[in-house]
């Protein structure tokens, strides 16, 4: 007997033929043209964000490098938080969601509150949805069904702080989606999709003093539910942190932070880049490595005066970094500054630090 004819008689023919009725089962031929721009931006696989700051490393300008080693952004006169309770509708549907809600005036008579950060459907709106190899829709990409996609419109007034005139103000998304806009005072700051990860909008221009609202509405399902596609769970809202962050005009934007050993792994380097705002006055920057409270090594101070954004190298090297320590862990954290100068000479002493941010990493 063959193994054919023994797998038959063991009753296991369906396992045989299910996968090959998957296989002649032939997708969607994709919608031509893939981009519209007479479609909304989340069918449109050309518009993915809009009025977004570039991505960056994760960190905070605090006022000095102690704050900034302690961590506690609340601490901090350059942190709003915008956590809480939200003004919330929910529509089933892309058609029953309130036209012109971002508006001054437009009245929320009637309108539910809803945690932030929180998905809507553990808020008792909609349902969550498991789906393996199958999409939630019905799929004809970059299309989305309008009478199936659900949306969630939040509004919340806040007062932001009299002494953040003159700084740029960031509004930072920690997560929503899939896809989602935002209006400040009834004006849109952007658009964004990748809903799993962070972002940011300069809102400076968009404020005012006293009372402000902002607007956020969300699209369960964008072109970008596409690529989303895995066995996981299908939830939706704001999902992570909400918070307004003032930061100098001129400061470090992003960095990256490299370690690396040398001399048979006794001698530790480190190579750092940043990336420094636009700026017209001369300015030192100082990178700073620390084990606790002891400083094992600082240096590095460079003169910037730049019209536009500037990327820079420091390089620091930390000999016998990891002496005596190879049987536990050991927590190093580097702290970057940096600081406006008259001198021409960068190699001073700060009097004070006005930007640090801090970074741990623990090795053996």
């Amino acid at each position: 007997m063959n193994r054919i004819a023994a797998l038959c008689l063991a009753g296991l023919t369906p396992l045989l033929i299910v996968p090959i009725a998957l296989a002649q089962h032939q997708p969607a031929v994709p919608l031509t043209p893939q981009v519209d721009n007479s479609r909304p931006d989340w069918e449109n696989p050309a518009v993915f964000e809009r009025g977004k700051e570039p991505a960056r490393a994760t960190g905070f300008p605090f006022e000095d490098s102690a704050r900034a080693l302690a961590g506690d952004r609340t601490a901090s006169r350059r942190f709003l938080s915008l956590n809480g309770q939200w003004q919330f509708h929910f529509s089933p549907n892309v058609d029953g969601a309130p036209a012109d809600f971002f508006r001054d005036d437009f009245d929320m008579a009637g309108w539910k509150s809803i945690r932030v950060p929180a998905d809507w459907q553990a808020e008792g709106y909609d349902q969550a949805r498991y789906n393996n190899i199958t999409y939630p829709f019905p799929a004809n990409r970059p299309l989305i069904p309008h009478d199936r996609n659900p949306v969630g419109s939040y509004r919340r007034d806040i007062d932001v702080p009299a002494d953040w005139a003159g700084q740029d103000v960031l509004l930072h998304i920690g997560a929503a989606g899939s896809a989602y806009y935002v209006w400040v005072n009834g004006q849109q700051v952007g658009y964004s999709e990748d809903s799993k990860l962070p972002s940011e909008f300069n809102v400076s221009r968009f404020l005012r003093p006293g009372r402000n609202s902002i607007a956020i509405r969300i699209y369960r399902w964008s072109d970008g539910s596409y690529l989303e596609d895995q066995d996981f769970w299908r939830v939706s809202g704001i999902e992570r942190e909400v918070f307004l962050m003032a930061a100098p005009k001129t400061r470090i934007r992003d960095f990256a932070v490299r370690a690396g050993l040398t001399q048979d792994w006794r001698d530790g380097t480190l190579d750092i880049s940043a990336k420094i705002t636009p700026g017209t006055k001369p300015m030192s920057v100082r990178a700073t490595l620390l084990e606790g409270q002891q400083t094992l090594r600082a240096g590095a101070y460079l003169c910037l005066q730049a019209r536009t954004s500037r990327r820079f190298g420091l390089a620091i090297s930390c000999r016998r970094c990891a002496h005596g320590r190879r049987k536990r862990p050991t927590s190093i954290r580097c702290c970057l500054s940096y600081w406006m100068t008259r001198a021409r000479s960068c190699r001073q002493q700060p009097s004070a630090s006005v930007f640090a941010m801090s970074r741990s990493a623990t090795g053996s």
